[in-house]
């Protein structure tokens, strides 16, 4: 994935969450608080509509920063045996990261390793996410939900 894509998921990510005028001046950390599954899946809807030969899949963390029973998203893109680390709600973890790019590997054990020295807890792949699952009715709902 390329840092543009990245970039522009990002912008669509903040401007999702901004999108109600009340939350103009929230701060990310915020807004997302409680939405990462969402967010997370909603953003793999976009990515493999964008590019179908992409692979996403939901990385899931529990006890997450050794907080007992805090659980969080990230996204894993597999394309070209390249596997990326995303997280749609960095905010959440750490409210002064820039960027939503964790990191990329070669192997979803690989991104599971990085998350577990990053984020801490124990990190599984908990779904896999195509637009079979998700048809648009799907992330429509997953929108509303955000808010």
């Amino acid at each position: 994935m390329s840092k543009d894509f990245i970039l522009q998921i990002q912008k669509r990510v903040i401007s999702l969450l901004r999108s109600n005028e009340k939350n103009t001046k929230i701060s990310l950390s915020l807004l997302i608080k409680d939405t990462c599954s969402e967010v997370s899946r909603l953003v793999a809807c976009w990515i493999i509509s964008a590019d179908p030969k992409a692979e996403t899949m939901i990385a899931k963390g529990k006890d997450v920063l050794g907080r007992r029973n805090f659980c969080h998203d990230v996204l894993l893109v597999v394309k070209d045996n390249v596997v990326s680390i995303i997280d749609p709600t960095i905010w959440q973890i750490y409210p002064k990261k820039k960027s939503i790019y964790v990191g990329k590997t070669h192997s979803a054990d690989t991104a599971l390793e990085v998350l577990n020295k990053k984020y801490d807890g124990l990190w599984k792949i908990s779904e896999t996410i195509t637009l079979d699952n998700y048809p648009k009715s799907e992330q429509e709902k997953l929108q509303k939900s955000i808010f």
